[in-house]
């Protein structure tokens, strides 16, 4: 065993959960394998929407979910788009994506908000989340989702945690 490993379970067994964020596909595996607890991506796309290595497939986003964890949509338009170029209304096609096939429940805003060069138009920074959360309004979402996403899912999250 690596001290990798051993480091993954001692923590593990301590109450940690991962942020497999920047994990490749094999490393999340692995990861899985090692730790049966909850896991999170801080910041992330949906492979589905946007197809890079990067972001995360329905198999991970269901994974994390079964594990009470969070699954971060960034703001970054190289995550949100194939082009690279975004705006708020692809933001919320990833929350949309996750919500209709999964739960709102484990959905939240990614990190990451100003770490990115190209602007997203509608979402530049964490003073557009009242724009998200009227997107989401007018797309149906009710306002205890609309709560979630925009951070108390995080902080549901982090209060059993912890």
């Amino acid at each position: 065993s690596t001290p990798g490993k051993e480091l993954v379970r001692e923590l593990g067994m301590n109450g940690f959960a991962f942020d497999v964020a920047h994990l490749a596909e094999p490393g999340f595996r692995d990861l899985c394998r090692m730790h049966e607890g909850p896991l999170i991506t801080s910041h992330t796309g949906v492979r589905a929407l946007c197809d890079i290595p990067r972001n995360i497939t329905r198999e991970q986003i269901g994974i994390i979910l079964e594990r009470n964890g969070i699954i971060g949509i960034a703001a970054d338009p190289r995550m949100l788009s194939v082009d690279g170029e975004a705006s708020i209304q692809d933001v919320f096609t990833h929350i949309d994506w996750i919500a209709q096939r999964f739960e709102a429940g484990g959905i939240g805003i990614g990190s990451d908000l100003c770490g990115f060069h190209t602007p997203n138009r509608g979402m530049e920074d964490i003073s557009r989340l009242g724009d998200l959360a009227e997107v989401l309004l007018r797309n149906g979402y009710p306002e205890e989702s609309i709560k979630g996403i925009l951070g108390m899912n995080w902080f549901r999250f982090y209060r059993t945690l912890l």
